[in-house]
């Protein structure tokens, strides 16, 4: 009680922001932690992030991928046959680089949101690197977020098992 005192606080109100981070004492005066720049780990993720996008978005203009050019990388695919549930993103991702959004639907209906999800989070990261501070988020714009990521892998899941379906019954053509 004597510290809510010392910090002109009542016990119904919660700290501010600015409050939260401030240690009084009677003998000592107020420190404030540093938490308004980037940590060195925050940095380095931030630096990651960019340089994992830019190196994405060269791959995907170097080497185009293309149903006609033969190449597999879907280790799933090798050995049965079948489309597995992330089968044709990087065509699409590819596709919708060169604007070629119909292309890219037909090879998987997510890689447009990834593209500009990835595109935004890249927005973010240099946004926090020139500005040297992190941006805070709210905990409900933190929790909408983890239902988007949620959400985006059960609809993958859904659309390569129906998907997978429909190839394995003979309705759908493999790629």
């Amino acid at each position: 009680m004597e510290e809510l005192e010392t910090q002109n606080l009542t016990p119904s109100r919660a700290p501010r922001a600015d409050e939260a981070n401030v240690s009084v004492h009677a003998d000592v005066a107020p420190q404030v932690e540093d938490t308004l720049t980037l940590t060195t780990s925050q940095r380095r993720r931030n630096i990651w992030t960019l340089v994992g996008w830019a190196s994405f978005l060269f791959a995907c203009v170097a080497f185009p991928g293309s149903p006609a050019n033969g190449i597999i990388f879907c280790p799933f695919r090798l050995v049965t046959g079948f489309s597995c549930p992330g089968c044709g993103m990087t065509r699409s991702c590819t596709a919708a680089l060169r604007f070629d959004f119909w292309q890219s639907l037909e090879f998987h209906p997510i890689g447009i949101p990834l593209i500009l999800g990835f595109s935004l989070l890249a927005a973010w990261r240099a946004v926090e690197l020139v500005r040297d501070r992190p941006i805070q988020l709210s905990p409900r714009v933190h929790r909408l977020r983890e239902l988007g990521y949620m959400a985006i892998f059960c609809f993958v899941l859904l659309f390569g098992g129906g998907r997978l379906l429909l190839e394995i019954a003979g309705i759908l053509t493999r790629w």
